[in-house]
């Protein structure tokens, strides 16, 4: 049987649930999840930095197939996508799948969480850049 990174993520998260550990899934299997699909290779570990603490606080809760899997919130994938095409000189990978996530959730995104975030990360221009695509 084929594990996929959303199995593994779903199976350690387990493990994290059963000690207490807060988790979510991030990168590109959340952006995968919340916008459009693509391949990935891995799962990303959270960092312990102020952005982090926020995602592990406003995370979510998203059926998969019949599985309740945690992900990032649409709009802190949006941010760590964004901050990733600054930190990859321009990625078109990771400003493909920040398009993916508000083109498929523009609707139901706290702009102003967005907005703040954003301007504190210095990709204000990106993030607006990005809504108007």
């Amino acid at each position: 049987m084929l594990i996929t990174e959303l199995d593994l993520a779903i199976d350690v998260g387990r493990h994290l649930d059963a000690v207490g550990a807060r988790w979510c899934i991030g990168g590109s299997v959340a952006s995968s999840l919340l916008g459009v699909p693509r391949a990935t290779l891995d799962v990303d570990c959270a960092k312990d930095d102020e952005l982090s603490r926020a995602e592990l606080a406003r995370r979510i809760m998203l059926d998969v197939g019949g599985r309740t899997v945690t992900v990032c919130s649409p709009e802190d994938i949006i941010l760590q996508k964004l901050l990733w095409f600054v930190e990859a000189g321009g990625s078109e990978r990771q400003w493909g799948d920040a398009l993916g996530v508000v083109q498929t959730r523009r609707d139901e995104l706290d702009l102003q969480y967005l907005e703040a975030h954003a301007s504190s990360h210095g990709v204000a221009e990106l993030l607006a850049r990005l809504l108007a695509a």
